[in-house]
């Protein structure tokens, strides 16, 4: 049986993995969940064992850690999949926006993976999530995609380091950069966002919300991501990277232009579009 630990089950790519698979005799899952209050209302499933995880409260992670110790799991494969949103002019993000995206995303994922560390089994997989966003940076996505660029980075420098660490050098490391998914994490973002003290930017928010609506129209739905976690759970060899939604390969073709000719299909974009509002 795999024990697989993964955090932020209670929307979205997280909550679709645990109605897939929750049930799944092959499997234990240790499911996050950011409240106390969530894991008393959570569905219950046969496979599924919930925790109280917060990725911006350090406490958490210690409780975590003795949570791991009291009931001697051994984790096979790590699930990096919490995390939070927003949108809108970088220069309206303020210091505080920047911290918490920061720290929920970033440093929320490097404190769960030290903390799990020592209780993986020296064969074992740390998956995390990225953007395609992070690739290519959409205007007024904000900070989101570089607090996912950062994650990426991470991922990446552990792989090559690990490689030398006398336990760990077997651990196998990825992160999947999503196109667009259907999850709620966009809700939040709209919330949040639009808020413009820069008039000049009132119609790129007003188009910012129609971009999401029809992006989401149309998205991928988060059991593919789900489905992606179990392949990868049971793979004995896994790649480094995977890419996964509708968008994602205009996302990568992007990639290969040069940065101005990219620069040049997003001001020109949003031109057009400014212009039937």
């Amino acid at each position: 049986m795999k024990t697989v630990l993964i955090t932020g089950t209670s929307r979205g790519i997280g909550q679709s993995f645990l109605e897939e698979f929750g049930n799944y005799p092959g499997f234990k899952i240790l499911a996050g969940l950011k409240t106390q209050y969530e894991i008393k209302t959570a569905k219950q499933y046969s496979q599924v064992e919930y925790f109280v995880l917060d990725y911006g409260n350090n406490q958490d992670f210690k409780k975590l850690e003795f949570y791991l110790q009291k009931n001697h799991h051994s984790i096979d494969t790590l699930i990096a999949n919490a995390g939070i949103s927003t949108w809108g002019p970088m220069l309206d993000i303020n210091e505080e926006s920047f911290k918490q995206i920061f720290e929920i995303n970033f440093f929320g994922t490097t404190k769960l993976i030290k903390t799990v560390l020592p209780f993986l089994v020296p064969q074992g997989k740390i998956i995390a999530m990225g953007s395609g966003s992070a690739t290519t940076t959409v205007p007024f996505m904000g900070i989101y995609p570089i607090s996912k660029l950062a994650i990426n980075y991470l991922i990446t420098s552990l792989r090559r380091e690990m490689v030398h660490h006398p336990t760990y050098y077997q651990v196998q490391f990825a992160i999947i950069h999503p196109g667009s998914i259907k999850t709620p994490i966009w809700d939040g973002a709209k919330e949040l966002s639009f808020k413009t003290n820069f008039p000049f930017y009132s119609k790129i928010a007003t188009l910012g919300l129609k971009i999401i609506d029809a992006d989401m129209s149309k998205s991928t739905k988060p059991v593919q991501v789900a489905k992606l976690f179990h392949q990868l759970i049971l793979k004995r060899k896994i790649k480094s990277t995977y890419y996964i939604g509708k968008n994602i390969n205009v996302i990568r073709f992007l990639n290969l232009l040069p940065n101005g000719m990219v620069d040049f299909i997003f001001k020109w974009a949003f031109k057009l579009q400014l212009k039937f509002l």
